[in-house]
């Protein structure tokens, strides 16, 4: 006989800490599919993005991004990432990467941000980046490129 437990909050024991949040409610996790290329001094999306619908009004989302990205052409440059949840901007890292010649760059890095979102509406989020200085593009690729596929997005709902 199975049984099931349905829950729509769940508090730890000693209570929800201070700031942070209390169980996992819910995981929405997605993977980059096709290979995207920015080059522009304007926010372009990566296609790195999930949705999410919140249970509860009160939840928090915690969004990790995890983005692997080479960078082409032949001199220095640097890069701006932002995590946009809809159209409101929710964390901002910049990112340079050096060259020498023809050599190409890689990077690999986890960005991460817990945000109260205060909807049940479904809620996106996407990683979007930008050139800010050197004439190089920055390329991400997807699925189809499994040795490069670091490219995702983890969204979990957590009990405020």
């Amino acid at each position: 006989m199975a049984s099931e437990l349905r829950v729509d909050r769940i508090i730890p024991v000693n209570g929800v800490p201070t700031g942070g949040g209390g169980g996992v409610i819910q995981v929405v996790y997605t993977t980059l599919t096709s290979n995207v290329f920015a080059s522009t001094s304007s926010f372009t999306d990566t296609g790195i993005e999930a949705t999410i619908t919140p249970i509860r009004s009160d939840s928090k989302i915690l969004c990790m991004v995890t983005q692997g990205s080479y960078m082409g052409g032949q001199v220095d440059g640097k890069f701006e990432f932002q995590i946009l949840r809809d159209s409101t901007q929710v964390f901002m890292y910049l990112y340079g990467a050096f060259k020498n010649g023809d050599e190409y760059k890689s990077s690999a890095q986890h960005m991460q941000v817990l945000a109260s979102p205060n909807t049940t509406s479904a809620v996106t989020y996407k990683l979007q980046a930008k050139r800010t200085s050197g004439s190089d593009n920055i390329a991400f690729y997807g699925a189809s490129n499994l040795s490069l596929n670091f490219n995702s997005m983890t969204l979990m709902e957590v009990s405020g």
